[in-house]
């Protein structure tokens, strides 16, 4: 096997893992603080056609992340290139796809699904919102750019649960939108010109 490969494959079983131990990790705070993370988390089709459209302004500014030259956005660029790239680019589609889906699921149990609610009743529902978007930023800080980012996105999706009352659309607005952005991440990575001293480890 390519040791990319082999890395690729670690690295896949490691995020599933701590992705899915969030969804735990909510389930269990969420019996100590009375919370039923999983009652918002009712499926419905229209709820996720819902999610499905609400992923298209992500999808938006995907489009104009990966063009942009505003230097913020490029540095992120740049350490997911150096970080993520690396370790995830010999995954199938099919394993981005299930990183994506425990991720969205995972992620939104615990932050949209216990730490919203939780704290709501002390602040109210938008200084929740705030409060939740922020640590799930925090949590995400790969650069300091991209912690405000993620706490946009915390924004968005939260606002989401706010207005639906239920965790499917963001669930599926956060996994739809990861998945299709580390399709796109590792295909542009993969279509920049190599360095010309640098050697193809391709067998």
């Amino acid at each position: 096997m390519h040791p990319s490969r082999e890395l690729s494959r670690k690295a896949f079983a490691a995020a599933v893992l701590f992705e899915s131990s969030l969804g735990g990790v909510a389930f269990v705070l969420g019996g100590v603080t009375d919370i039923a993370v999983f009652a918002l988390l009712d499926f419905d089709a229209a709820q996720a056609g819902l999610g499905v459209v609400l992923t298209l302004p992500l999808l938006g500014f995907l489009a104009l992340f990966v063009r942009t030259s505003f230097a913020p956005l490029r540095r992120i660029r740049e350490a997911l290139d150096a970080t993520f790239i690396p370790i995830f680019r010999r995954c199938t589609w099919d394993e981005l796809l299930a990183m994506a889906l425990v991720a969205g699921l995972g992620e939104e149990l615990l932050f949209r699904g216990w730490m919203q609610p939780w704290i709501t009743p002390t602040v109210g529902p938008w200084a929740a919102l705030v409060v939740t978007s922020i640590t799930f930023g925090l949590v995400h800080a790969v650069t300091p750019a991209y912690a405000v980012l993620a706490t946009c996105i915390g924004l968005y999706l939260g606002s989401i649960l706010i207005v639906t009352e239920s965790l499917v659309a963001p669930v599926v607005v956060h996994a739809l939108y990861d998945f299709i952005a580390f399709l796109v991440l590792i295909r542009r990575a993969e279509s920049q010109p190599k360095d010309r001293g640098e050697k193809s480890t391709e067998c």
